[in-house]
């Protein structure tokens, strides 16, 4: 029982796995279970609840994963592994742990629903301030994806006259989630 606790507590304040701990303490493997086992202790709980703190607070893009949330399940052949993150909105969510890791989820959409569309733009050869990247792309006639894309990744762009714009992220206004109006309809009286 002493050891099944002391590799608990050893997990637990190092992060490291199961097998690293009987190393340290120089227990066999396989051998843990069956001293687990013996001295009453439910490791598979334990273990569910140690891992469940592993990534507490961690960041991925927009994403900061919420205290002990993090869940993995094995059946058969597949494997889940799932964890709820609060974007940088406010917005919660519970996500595949591999999208937030190879970067296929990076916010809860609020970027694309205007948060970095209100960038202000400042072109220092000429002194002209846009407000939106929409405005600066208007102006030019270009397609606003062009700005956003520039502005998304915090460098200049360069209009059709030659001159850098610079995105102003600091100046930034910020995705308020629910915010968003929807135009009003009118119905058409026959």
């Amino acid at each position: 029982m002493e050891h099944v606790q002391q590799i608990a507590e050893i997990i637990r304040t190092t992060g490291i796995s199961q097998k690293e701990a009987c190393k340290q303490l120089k227990i066999p493997f396989y051998y843990f279970y069956k001293l687990a086992e013996v001295s009453g202790i439910d490791w598979k709980g334990l273990r569910a609840e140690l891992r469940s703190h592993q990534y507490d607070g961690m960041r991925w893009g927009s994403w900061t994963a919420i205290d002990g949330t993090y869940v993995y399940k094995y059946n058969r052949n597949t494997e889940t592994m799932e964890i709820q993150c609060r974007c940088d909105c406010g917005t919660v969510r519970t996500l595949n742990y591999r999208n937030l890791v190879n970067g296929s989820s990076r916010s809860c959409g609020c970027r694309l629903k205007g948060g970095r569309r209100s960038v202000p733009w400042y072109c220092p050869a000429t002194g002209e301030n846009a407000e939106t990247s929409a405005e600066l792309a208007n102006r030019f006639g270009i397609n606003s994806l062009t700005v956003l894309r520039k502005a998304n990744t915090a460098k200049p762009w360069t209009d059709p006259d030659g001159n850098q714009w610079v995105p102003q992220i600091d100046k930034a206004i910020p995705y308020q989630p629910g915010t968003h109006q929807k135009a009003k309809q009118t119905s058409i009286a026959s």
